[in-house]
């Protein structure tokens, strides 16, 4: 019974085979052999399409990948100058900065300095021409009192030259 039963399934599997393939091929009017054909011709068409294809884009995927490497070989170089330069401009960049600092520091402290040496030479001028109008002060005041005695005044024009000199010169200090 089991060599029965399996004959059966053999045969029954067979069956149904054809009947799907003439289900296949009827739909299409009958020419069964025409069809396959026509599909198979298709169908080896398509395969050989798609493997042109294939191959055509493996070679152009193939040569952008050497390009690729290339490229990145030849830019690799170049990259890393770019960086060591970026790096040593921003290292002389900070050194400047701070020179910079110093610099302004500096230039304040001098124009301190400057303004404290005008301010003496102002108060030297101011004590010079205070001395300088109490000595004509003092001449004239002893000339009025020997012009009421009659005495001379024993200032010799040198000395009266030099009195102007002195006068006119802390003047062109400032």
């Amino acid at each position: 019974m089991p060599i029965c039963s399996l004959g059966f399934c053999c045969g029954d599997r067979g069956l149904i085979r054809r009947r799907q393939w003439r289900r296949i091929c009827w739909e299409n009017g009958g020419n069964s052999s025409v069809d396959l054909i026509a599909r198979i011709e298709k169908l080896e068409q398509d395969t050989r399409s798609s493997a042109t294809v294939v191959r055509v884009l493996s070679r152009q995927l193939e040569k952008l990948g050497t390009r690729f490497r290339v490229t990145r070989k030849a830019l690799k170089d170049p990259i890393a100058e770019a960086a060591a330069l970026a790096k040593k401009n921003s290292e002389v960049t900070r050194a400047l900065a701070m020179q910079e600092d110093i610099l302004e520091k500096e230039l304040v402290e001098i124009q301190n300095v400057l303004l404290l040496m005008q301010a003496k030479k102002q108060l030297e001028l101011i004590v010079a021409i205070g001395k300088a109008g109490r000595l004509i002060e003092s001449n004239l005041g002893s000339d009025e009192e020997q012009c009421s005695t009659g005495e001379s005044i024993p200032v010799s024009g040198k000395e009266l030259n030099e009195l102007e000199i002195q006068a006119a010169g802390d003047g062109n200090r400032t």
